[in-house]
């Protein structure tokens, strides 16, 4: 996907020496060459996957105004998942895989024993 203006259209700049200012603006040998597009889905809105990122269903997405955020060139977001957190519920959920497991040799070997005492009684 390629990065949006604000005001419209794709981003491109000459060089790669491009600096990015907290506001978004785009600085291209200390020349503004545009404004980083920031834009939310409307409150509510069916999202649905495509080209790797969530787009709205219906309608656009609106602009976010500039107080709202901040762009940090050179930064990477930190993700939201606390690996210790996830470990304990992976760990939860083997546990209570494996004694859904032991539950249906029980019941298997039950039923075993069931048909092996109908079966002697028959005779």
């Amino acid at each position: 996907m390629v990065l949006q203006l604000a005001a419209g259209g794709d981003a491109t700049v000459e060089g790669d020496g491009i600096e990015i200012l907290a506001d978004g603006t785009m600085l291209e040998r200390d020349i503004p060459v545009g404004a980083i597009g920031v834009f939310a889905a409307p409150e509510g809105a069916n999202l649905h996957l495509s080209g790797g990122g969530l787009i709205p269903a219906t309608g656009g997405a609106a602009a976010v105004g500039d107080t709202e955020f901040e762009i940090r060139q050179g930064m990477l977001e930190s993700s939201n998942v606390v690996l210790s957190d996830e470990m304990v519920a992976l760990m939860a959920n083997v546990r209570q895989a494996e004694g859904a497991a032991q539950l249906v040799r029980a019941y298997d070997q039950l039923i075993g024993q069931a048909i092996t005492t109908f079966a002697r009684a028959g005779r």
